[in-house]
C-alpha cells in the first residue's frame, strides 16, 4: 500500500481508500478482543460511554487498521496507538463544543 508522509509531525497519510474500506476479518477479531481499550479510555478520562463511545470507536478502528497496515506502529503497544487516536477524536470534539458555545455567546 503507497503511503505519504505529511508535512507536519511526520505522520503518515494513507489513501482515501484505506479509510473507507471495511476491517479485514484480522483486524475485526482483534478489534473485538481489544474493545475493554475503549472503556477503560473513557473511564480513564471520566467520560460518560453513552456520550462519548460514539466519538471514540471510529478512531478506535481506524487506529487497528492503521496498527495492521504500518508495520513502524507494530514497535508499539496497540493501546498507545489506541489511546492516542482516541484522544484526537475526544479533543477535536472538546475543541468543536468550545468554538460553538464562543460562538452562541458572541450572538
Amino acid at each position: 500500500m503507497k503511503t505519504r508522509e505529511c508535512d507536519v509531525g511526520g505522520a503518515v497519510r494513507l489513501p482515501k481508500q484505506f479509510y473507507e474500506r471495511p476491517l479485514t476479518l484480522e483486524e475485526s477479531r482483534f478489534a473485538s478482543e481489544h474493545i475493554s481499550i475503549v472503556y477503560r479510555y473513557l473511564r480513564q478520562q471520566g467520560l460518560n460511554s453513552d456520550e462519548w463511545f460514539d466519538v471514540v470507536i471510529f478512531r478506535y478502528l481506524l487506529s487497528v487498521k492503521r496498527y495492521f497496515a504500518l508495520p513502524e506502529l507494530q514497535k508499539l503497544k496497540f493501546i498507545t496507538v489506541a489511546c492516542s487516536a482516541m484522544r484526537s477524536a475526544a479533543a477535536g470534539l472538546f475543541s468543536s463544543r468550545a468554538i460553538y458555545r464562543t460562538i452562541s455567546t458572541m450572538s
